[in-house]
This record gives structure tokens, C-alpha cells and sequence, in this order.
């Protein structure tokens, strides 16, 4: 895929009121997605600080990037408690197929470290042959959801070129 994964994430203007992304990096998580073509991930930052970032997977098909979803979407469900149970909702006009959901983060003894448990939005969506995941826990779901239109337009117009 000739395309600059990494550029088509996140573009300045994309969110508003002190945002920015970092660089374009391998990411940290996903090892359980092997047969990408490539892996791409940018942190978002808040004024300096980490508060989430957004993941994309390049698969050779889009049936692969729709299995993908299917292997990551139990994984948005219990990601960072472990636990099962929290839940995703279907997501209309955002690529072929697209699920929300809140992530809730929480480590042992957060309460006596004087940390307070975060809750992440999240979306996991594929468009063509890209799977795409983007959590941040200062965006509503709605602005989640409008950073996730602009990414699916990018990939739209980036794919049907290419």
C-alpha cells in the first residue's frame, strides 16, 4: 500500500483546543495481529501530556482487517481491567464496520497511590483494507466520533487513489 499510514491518522486541525499528535511509531500493543502489512501508531497529547493515540493496521485484504476487528473488539471490552463485560455498540456511517465502546483503566492500588481510574472512549472501525483504533479520554464520544469521520474520509480518498 503506497500510502503514508501515519499521516492520514492524524492531521494539525483534527481535534481542537491544544492537541497534537507525536510521530508516526510501531505500536507498543496488537502483537496478537500478525499478518499486517504495517502497524502505525501516533499518541495524542493534551497540552504536552499523553491522553491516548490512534492505531492503524494495513492488511493485504479487507476481509483480513474485518477479522482484525473481530479478534480486537473482545479486546476493547476488557482492555487494561482484564475483566469482561463492559460493552461495545455498533457505530452507522463510519467505514465498512465500526464498534464504540469505553475503556475503563485501572491499576491495583490506583486509590492509595492518590490515582483515579480513567475511562476511555474508544472506537474500532475498518475501512477498505485498514483496521483502526483510536481511544483518548479527554474527547467526548461525539469528538471521538467526528476524528474518526476524518480519518475514514483520508483513508477513502487515499485508497481510491491508489
Amino acid at each position: 500500500m503506497a500510502i503514508a499510514l501515519g499521516d492520514l491518522l492524524y492531521v494539525d486541525g483534527d481535534l481542537s483546543g491544544g492537541w497534537e499528535a507525536g510521530p508516526p511509531a510501531p505500536p507498543k500493543a496488537f502483537e496478537e495481529i500478525m499478518n499486517t502489512s504495517a502497524k502505525v501508531d501516533r499518541r495524542l497529547y493534551l497540552y504536552g501530556k499523553v491522553d491516548g493515540g490512534v492505531t492503524g493496521l494495513v492488511f493485504t485484504t479487507q476481509q483480513e482487517a474485518l477479522s482484525a476487528m473481530d479478534t480486537l473488539t473482545p479486546s476493547v471490552a476488557t482492555m487494561f481491567t482484564g475483566q469482561p463485560g463492559q460493552q461495545v455498540s455498533a457505530v452507522a456511517l463510519l467505514g465498512e464496520k465500526a464498534v464504540s465502546g469505553v475503556v475503563h483503566f485501572r491499576i491495583t492500588n490506583m486509590e492509595v497511590l492518590g490515582l483515579t481510574p480513567k475511562m476511555f472512549p474508544t472506537i474500532l472501525f475498518v475501512r477498505d483494507k485498514v483496521t483502526v483504533f483510536i481511544r483518548c479520554s479527554r474527547l467526548t464520544e461525539d469528538e471521538l466520533y467526528t476524528y474518526a469521520k476524518k480519518i475514514d474520509l483520508r483513508l477513502h480518498q487515499a485508497l481510491s487513489e491508489a
